[in-house]
């Protein structure tokens, strides 16, 4: 299973520009399977840089595919805590919640991904046919 790697901002300043490179570092070491190390420069992004979504985005990734689903929830509830309507932190959540059986959870959550605007409307289609099956 490969991973889809999409950067959403580009940052300023000293600490930002530190945690840009930790997450270069991560892009690559995901692209070479090394997701230990990917994991470990994510962390030291967000550390940096902790209200930029995108090292969220690609752990959360590296979470889905070792199946880390409860530490995928918890990820993703810290970067929504800062960024409330974040698409791909509501989708990565609410994926994680159904493979823990917290429909619930997973319902208000693809809701929510539903209700975010200026998304490509095959992305929301995803989130719109996942809400049609809860």
């Amino acid at each position: 299973m490969g991973l889809y790697i999409n950067v959403y901002a580009q940052i300023t300043g000293t600490e930002e520009r530190k945690a840009e490179e930790y997450f270069d570092r991560a892009r690559k070491d995901v692209y070479g399977s090394d997701y230990k190390d990917a994991i470990e420069n994510c962390f030291k992004a967000i550390d940096l840089n902790p209200k930029w979504p995108d090292p969220y985005h690609l752990l959360s990734q590296i979470y889905e595919v070792q199946h880390r689903d409860s530490e995928n929830i918890i990820l993703n509830t810290k970067l929504l805590g800062f960024v409330p309507d974040d698409f791909d932190g509501l989708m990565g959540r609410a994926d994680a919640e159904v493979k823990m059986r917290q429909y619930d959870s997973a319902e208000a959550d693809y809701k929510a991904a539903v209700a975010v605007t200026g998304i490509p409307a095959k992305y929301h289609n995803v989130a719109v046919d996942r809400l049609g099956k809860m």
